[in-house]
């Protein structure tokens, strides 16, 4: 059975016990009322009888008042009262006959001056009628009240279970296609099984980006560490064979291996989650301190590679990730300029910090600006070098600071990589 079955079940079930409790507990204070008015009525009966009671030498006889008052009673419920002298014999009869057995009749017994004794009783019919046309009334209703309550149930749990329906749908479309891009169709409601449904797109979402970045990780590792890998298979065959000295051997395995872990690092940084441990950081001394590391990578051009900006600038971000987005972009520099200055510049402003690293190097051709970052894309330039993983590791780490990357060519020679951050709030 469905879970909309079973919740329209259960309301069903629940709400035909809480009519059969309130159909009890209303009969049973209907009753409770009319046996009350049945009482109130015998008491005045029995008050009139005895305010028309008049002792005479021929005995005791009734008022006409009271002996009117009596015959309605009398016709409205067979009432009827007596007289009983001390020795409990009838002295006088009141309104319908007496009925010798009074086990269904109810009873009101009162002692009167002289050693009398007045009855006075009443057939309760009418008032268990008013019962049993109150008790007709309620279970005629009661099938009517559930198919009306069930089938506004069912269509509540229906409404109610939509997301959770959507939900189950969704998760078998993408259990049979593999398709992680497949999303479940939100309605206007902010119930907790939309939000439910709103949680499962979120988690799809980071799901599809974690199985991207692993399925690019292993498209750019397969891309790329095939070449060092066989550069090094080659070198230590031919060492091995004979063919080559060790002390020729091992800067090649040097180079290649530092290639190797140079690649590596940058495809780490590609495949990992957006979000980043931040803390507080000075981008200008992070700055100046790649800004020494570009140095020594220029130490055979002649190269003026300055800082320009403030002497501490505080930001929120990830330490090591910033120094290699500093480094990669000065590499870049001094990879492509012979001569000339370098600057890398921090500016900050009311709303931003901005980040430019200008070159006079040779730039780049214009319809190849929009493709920079794409990895293992490089710029068929003769000082070209590299595996072309550089600009989109700084790509992927301007991102994970939620900031902004743009390029610009200077004409008539040079080239200016700008980044833009929102400013620290707190």
């Amino acid at each position: 059975m469905s879970l909309r079955w079973r919740i329209s079940l259960f309301f069903i079930l629940s709400l035909l016990v809480a009519l059969l409790t309130q159909f009890g507990l209303g009969w049973l204070m209907f009753r409770r009322a009319l046996l009350s008015d049945l009482a109130t009525d015998l008491g005045q009966f029995a008050a009139h009888i005895e305010l028309g009671l008049n002792e005479t030498p021929q005995g005791l006889i009734l008022s006409q008042d009271s002996l009117l008052a009596a015959m309605q009673y009398s016709s409205y419920a067979n009432g009827s009262g007596r007289v009983l002298d001390s020795n409990q014999n009838p002295v006088l009869l009141i309104g319908a006959p007496f009925p010798e057995d009074t086990k269904d009749w109810m009873m009101h017994r009162k002692l009167l001056s002289n050693g009398y004794t007045l009855e006075v009783i009443m057939n309760p019919r009418i008032h268990s009628a008013f019962l049993r046309r109150y008790v007709k009334v309620s279970l005629l209703g009661l099938p009517i009240l559930i198919f009306i309550f069930g089938v506004s149930g069912f269509l509540l749990s229906w409404q109610l279970l939509n997301p959770l329906v959507n939900l189950q749908r969704t998760l078998e479309k993408v259990t049979a296609s593999g398709d992680l891009k497949t999303r479940v169709v939100l309605h206007k409601t902010k119930d907790e099984l939309s939000q439910l449904a709103q949680s499962y797109n979120v988690m799809m979402t980071r799901l599809e980006q974690f199985f991207e970045r692993e399925r690019a990780f292993t498209r750019y590792a397969s891309h790329e560490l095939r070449n060092p890998l066989t550069a090094l298979h080659v070198q230590v065959d031919s060492a091995l064979a004979g063919d080559i000295s060790p002390e020729k051997v091992l800067p090649i395995l040097k180079q290649e291996l530092r290639r190797l872990t140079s690649i590596l690092d940058s495809l780490l940084i590609l495949s990992r989650d957006q979000s980043i441990p931040a803390t507080l950081v000075d981008l200008a001394m992070l700055a100046r301190a790649s800004i020494d590391r570009a140095r020594v990578l220029a130490d055979d051009k002649p190269l003026i590679i300055d800082y320009q900006g403030p002497n501490t600038l505080a930001f929120k971000g990830d330490q090591a990730l910033l120094s290699r987005m500093m480094d990669n972009l000065l590499e870049n520099s001094v990879k492509y300029g012979t001569e000339g200055k370098v600057v890398l510049e921090l500016c900050e402003t009311a709303s931003d910090i901005q980040m430019q690293v200008r070159d006079q190097g040779i730039g780049v051709p214009p319809e190849t600006l929009a493709k920079l970052t794409t990895p293992f894309f490089r710029v068929k330039q003769k000082q070209e070098s590299g595996v072309g993983l550089g600009l989109s590791v700084v790509e992927q780490i301007v991102k994970a600071h939620s900031g902004r990357l743009g390029f610009e060519n200077v004409k008539p020679t040079g080239f200016i990589v700008t980044i833009t951050f929102s400013k620290i709030t707190s």
